[in-house]
C-alpha cells in the first residue's frame, strides 16, 4: 500500500521496473537513475512531502533532513534566536574572527592576528556540544608570509580557500587554495587561485559544501569598482573555476555586502551589510543555482545599537550562529559571540536563578556581595562555598555593572592574582583580556599579589596585599555553564 501518491507520470513505477526500491513504502522509488526518493528509509521524506521545521532539541542526524526532496533544508521556516554570549577563551587570540565550523560542530575555525605575519588560520575545539570551546590554536600548515584575512573550509576539512596577500601587505588581495590529504595532516602551501574575471582585490571567500561554488567579496567593472559579492563555479573539486559573476540582492540598498557564509544546501547566505555606518547581519535566500537572492532579511535580534556584527558562521548541524562583534560585554574590542538558532518557535531562554543577587544583562551571571570585609583568601573561600568565585571582569560593561552595584564607598576584591612579576591571571582560569588598572598600577611592590577595585580610584584596579583585613569586601560571581 502506498502512503503517498506517485508523481503524475508514474515514473516511480518505471523506476521500480528498472530495479529501484521503495523500502519505506511511500510510493517513491530510489536507487537507480530515476532517483525520486531522496531518503528511502523514511516514509515521510519524498518529493512533495511536507517540510518540517526542525525542532530545537532534534538530534544531529535530523538537522539536515530534506523532507520534500527539493534540495533545500527547512526552507520557509522562521528563525528565532536565543541570548548571544561571548567567549573569553577565544578573546585571548588577538582579532579572532570565526571563519568556519566542522559538520559535527566540534571544531571552530578562526582567523587571528599574529604580529609580523598578519592574519593566520586558527582552530578551537570542544569535547562535546554541551561544553565550551577551549583556547584557539594555530592550524598546522605551510602558510609562510600569507596574510589570510578570511578563509573557508570544505565539508571534509581537506580544502581551504582563503583571501589575503602573499607578502603580508594590505593591498592587492587575492584568493588562494591550500589542501591536505587528511584532517590530521598540515595544509600545504597556499597557491594562487586563478579566476577568469575582471574582478580585483578578492577576499573573504565562502565555499559551498560540495566545493563547486565560491562566493567572495571583490571589486570589478560591473559596479564601477565598488566592493560587492561575486560568485564563481567549477564542475568539481580540482577543476578550474569559471568566470565570476556578481550576486544580486533584491531589496538591499547598501553598496557593501561582505564576509558571506553559505548554507549546506546552497540556498541561504548570511552576510554583513553596512547600514547607517554600522555593520548588520542579514539572511538572504535564493533558488538553487541562481545568482539572485530574492529574500533579504535583517537578523534584527542580533543588532546591537552602536555595535558592529561581523563574520557570521552558521552551524546547521547544531543550530548555532557564531559571529564577531563589538557589542557590549565583549571581552575584547572585537570578540567572538555565539547565539542559538531555533526554527520551530521561540528559542527557550532559561536565565540563571539569582535569589538576592544582581543578574547580568544577558541573564547568565549573578553577582552577590559578601556581608563583611575579609582578606582575599577568606573571600575566595566564601565564594567557592556558594558554588561561585570572586568576580572576574572581562569587559567595560561588566566593570561598570560590578562597580555601580557594589562599589562606591569600599574596595572590592577581584579574582585576579599575580603569578610572576606583573603577570596576573584570573583564579577561574579565564584569560585576562580586559584590564582597568589605575595609572601607575600594577606597581610591582613586594607582597602585593592580589587585586582590588579601589573606591579612591573610582573603581580602577590596584595590586594590594592579599592579607589586608577589614577594608576590602568580596563580590561573588556564579554563572551558567558553559557560558557558551
Amino acid at each position: 500500500m502506498r502512503d503517498a501518491p506517485l508523481p503524475p507520470a508514474d515514473v516511480g513505477a518505471a523506476c521500480l521496473a528498472e530495479g529501484g526500491t521503495d523500502e519505506d513504502g511511500d510510493g517513491f522509488c530510489a536507487g537507480v537513475t530515476t532517483d525520486l526518493d531522496c531518503d528511502d528509509a523514511a516514509a515521510t521524506v519524498h518529493p512533495g512531502g511536507t517540510e518540517v521545521c526542525t525542532p530545537s532539541e532534534a538530534p544531529l542526524e535530523e538537522r539536515a533532513r530534506d523532507e520534500d526532496c527539493d534540495g533545500a533544508v527547512d526552507e520557509g521556516c522562521e528563525w528565532s534566536f536565543g541570548v548571544p554570549h561571548w567567549s573569553t577563551t577565544l578573546a585571548v587570540v588577538a582579532g579572532a574572527r570565526p571563519t568556519g565550523i566542522s559538520t559535527d560542530g566540534l571544531r571552530l575555525y578562526l582567523s587571528a592576528l599574529i604580529p609580523a605575519l598578519g592574519y593566520q588560520p586558527f582552530m578551537a575545539t570542544r569535547p562535546s556540544l554541551d561544553a565550551a570551546f577551549g583556547p584557539a590554536t594555530p592550524v598546522a600548515g605551510t602558510f609562510g608570509a600569507h596574510n589570510l584575512f578570511g578563509y573557508s573550509i570544505s565539508d571534509d576539512e581537506l580544502e581551504m580557500i582563503a583571501g589575503g596577500t602573499a607578502d603580508g601587505s594590505t593591498s592587492g588581495h587575492d584568493l588562494f587554495i591550500a589542501t591536505r590529504a587528511e584532517r590530521s595532516a598540515p595544509f600545504g602551501a597556499p597557491s594562487l587561485l586563478e579566476l577568469s574575471t575582471d574582478t580585483a582585490n578578492e577576499v573573504h571567500p565562502a565555499l559551498s559544501r560540495d566545493g563547486r561554488e565560491i562566493i567572495f567579496r571583490s571589486t570589478g567593472s560591473t559596479f564601477a569598482g565598488e566592493d560587492r559579492l561575486y560568485r564563481a563555479r567549477r564542475t568539481d573539486r580540482g577543476a578550474p573555476f569559471g568566470a565570476a559573476e556578481p550576486l544580486v540582492f533584491m531589496g538591499l540598498t547598501s553598496s557593501v555586502d561582505s564576509t558571506p557564509w553559505l548554507s549546506r544546501d546552497g540556498r541561504t547566505l548570511i552576510i554583513r551589510s553596512l547600514i547607517a555606518g554600522q555593520w548588520v547581519l542579514f539572511r538572504a535566500v535564493r533558488e538553487a543555482g541562481s545568482a539572485t537572492f530574492h529574500e533579504v532579511t535583517e537578523l534584527t535580534p542580533l543588532t546591537a545599537i552602536g555595535a558592529d556584527q561581523l563574520y557570521p558562521v552558521w552551524s546547521e548541524s547544531t543550530m548555532e550562529l557564531f559571529f564577531a562583534s563589538t557589542r557590549p560585554w565583549s571581552p575584547a574590542p572585537e570578540a567572538t559571540w555565539r547565539v542559538r538558532v531555533c526554527l520551530d518557535g521561540a528559542c527557550p531562554v532559561t536565565p540563571i536563578a539569582c535569589p538576592s543577587a544582581r543578574r547580568s544583562d544577558d541573564g547568565q551571571h549573578c553577582y552577590t556581595a559578601l556581608p563583611a570585609p575579609s582578606n582575599w583568601g577568606t573571600a575566595r573561600a566564601r565564594c567557592r562555598s556558594m558554588d561561585g568565585h570572586l568576580v572576574d571582569i572581562h569587559s567595560a560593561a561588566e566593570q561598570s555593572l560590578a562597580w555601580s552595584a557594589f562599589g562606591g564607598t569600599s574596595h572590592l576584591w577581584l579574582a585576579l592574582t599575580e603569578t610572576t612579576t606583573d603577570v596576573f591571571v584570573w583564579d577561574t582560569g579565564a584569560p585576562a583580556t580586559y584590564t582597568n588598572w589605575r595609572a601607575g598600577e600594577p606597581n610591582a611592590s613586594a607582597g602585593e599579589e592580589a587585586v582590588a577595585m579601589y573606591f579612591l580610584y573610582a573603581g580602577a584596579w590596584a595590586d594590594v596585599a592579599a592579607g589586608i583585613e577589614g577594608t576590602v569586601f568580596g563580590v561573588c560571581e556564579t554563572e551558567m555553564w558553559p557560558t557558551w
